[in-house]
């Protein structure tokens, strides 16, 4: 790695291009103001604040050493680059999980259920055994979950609104195509 802020990579400079043309205005959506992002990286990150939840890693979960060791190596490089890293604590993952499986599991059922009652085994089996469980979750439930959801969000806000949050998004390093899924 660079000891210098190189610019954003090849890859997220396509990242970048891509999402552009997928956010330019149209004729059904004529207004569409999106920050220019690239701009703002081509700076470097000096100014950038990171807020690391190591809890979600290495209490509320754990992730195998390979992939907190990636991590580390994350953070020790943006902090090497200028911006200001520290540890932040949000509610446990646990409650962020529990929102986010009970609402995509109502929604996903929701969006597939008169396709689930009449061709059911039209669906994958992963597919079914994901999503059907989401037949039995009450509307009460379901509002319980997007209640406590919209409060983790305010307390996230509150504490850490100009933050950006730092945390893998595996536990595990992910497998190759052809190894699948096991």
């Amino acid at each position: 790695m660079p000891a210098q802020w190189p610019g954003p990579s090849k890859i997220v400079q396509f990242c970048f291009k891509q999402w552009s043309a997928t956010t330019e205005p149209t004729p059904r959506v004529p207004i569409c103001h999106i920050p220019d992002y690239r701009a703002k990286l081509a700076g470097g990150i000096k100014d950038i604040s990171i807020g690391v939840l190591r809890h979600f890693y290495e209490r509320d979960t754990t992730v195998t050493p390979e992939v907190g060791a990636a991590m580390e190596a994350s953070i020790s490089t943006l902090s090497r680059l200028g911006a200001s890293v520290r540890d932040v604590t949000l509610p446990p993952l646990q409650d962020w999980q529990a929102c986010c499986m009970i609402i995509m599991l109502a929604e996903a059922y929701a969006v597939h259920e008169p396709w689930l009652r009449t061709r059911f085994n039209d669906y994958g089996k992963c597919f079914r055994d994901r999503v059907a469980p989401g037949a039995f979750i009450s509307s009460a439930d379901y509002m319980a979950a997007t209640r406590h959801r919209r409060e983790l969000q305010e307390r996230l806000r509150a504490r850490h609104d100009r933050c950006r949050l730092a945390d893998p998004s595996f536990c595990a390093r992910a497998c190759a195509f052809h190894q699948g899924r096991g």
